[in-house]
């Protein structure tokens, strides 16, 4: 599990649904080309929901995703440290209901309907200050870097794997210092071992954390799904041309 101690101090160790808000606030208001703007706000959503890495939200699959009436099910490679598990694939299921949802679904559906010859939902991209287009790479999808520039343009406090270190802190306030809350966050994060989980409940179980719904959305996200999609958006491959990660 990530140290978020030593000089990692100046960060937070988790956030609670009023720092999500302002997050997402900020994301949603950002100057900038309306594909990153939706882009953005699909990633940190992304982390929030599931709690993944940064590595396994960037290299998710686009056409591994399943949209159903009431979830959204996202096919995430678990990054382990060990090369036995390397390739082992975990479904994280998104309730439909959750507010922070409907970013992730409204970029996937842009994704689907506009650039569905990317192989992953967040592709690497280029962006033109020339023609102020956007370049979508179809072959290579976002790094650890840019992720965690994304996070940070959201809140200098945030990190990527600040979204990991709260779920797991929400799976022991729920559970408590108990050997189900153990399993629960092995289980929630797909962790290898139950020491790392025990390090949760050690650290979080007398965390306090907002557990209540989701504060307001933005009322409507349709204009900026208009504006991404009015954008024209060229992709190129990596042997033609070089991609910023």
């Amino acid at each position: 599990m990530t140290n978020v101690l030593g000089d990692k101090k100046h960060r937070r160790s988790v956030i609670g649904l009023p720092e999500l808000q302002e997050m997402y606030n900020v994301l949603r208001n950002a100057e900038g080309h309306p594909y990153y703007v939706m882009r953005n706000l699909a990633l940190v959503c992304l982390l929030w929901l599931t709690g993944k890495r940064a590595e396994e939200v960037a290299s998710v699959n686009l056409h591994t995703i399943e949209v159903t009436r009431d979830t959204l099910d996202v096919a995430f490679v678990v990054g382990k440290k060990r090369a036995i598990a390397r390739h082992s694939t975990r479904i994280k299921s998104i309730p439909m209901e959750d507010p922070y949802a409907k970013p992730v679904l409204d970029y996937y559906n842009h994704m689907m309907d506009h650039h569905a010859d990317c192989t992953y939902l967040f592709p690497s991209t280029r962006y033109s200050n020339l023609n102020h287009t956007v370049t979508l790479d179809t072959d290579r999808h976002l790094s650890r870097t840019t992720v965690w520039r994304v996070v940070v343009s959201a809140s200098e406090e945030a990190w990527p794997h600040l979204f990991r270190e709260t779920v797991g802190a929400r799976v022991v306030k729920r559970h408590g210092q108990t050997i189900v809350s153990l399993f629960a966050v092995k289980r929630r994060l797909d962790l290898e071992r139950l020491d790392t989980a025990m390090r949760y409940i050690d650290r979080y179980v007398g965390e306090k954390m907002e557990l209540s719904a989701p504060l307001d959305l933005a009322a409507s996200e349709e204009s900026l799904v208009e504006n991404a999609h009015a954008t024209t958006l060229y992709k190129i491959h990596p042997k033609n041309s070089q991609v910023n990660k």
